[in-house]
């Protein structure tokens, strides 16, 4: 994956994971209380600085209730 893309990933992971937890009205506290994925991972993805690993974006998503399928 070149790194543009993987940058644009991020960035759109980012945003819709911002989104769909702020919508519920969690911190990021409550989303690592939920999920088990630390803040500072939390931050970083949220930030686009970072795409997460399969399994945490699984589990981000389906704690927030949003696929992965809708960010394509």
């Amino acid at each position: 994956m070149s790194d543009k893309i993987r940058d644009q990933v991020a960035k759109r992971f980012g945003a819709a994971l911002r989104t769909a937890r702020t919508s519920k009205g969690w911190t990021q506290p409550q989303l690592e209380e939920r999920t088990g994925v630390s803040r500072p991972a939390i931050a970083r993805y949220e930030s686009g600085r970072r795409a997460p690993p399969l399994t945490e974006a699984l589990l981000l998503a389906n704690a927030l209730g949003f696929s992965l399928d809708d960010l394509g």
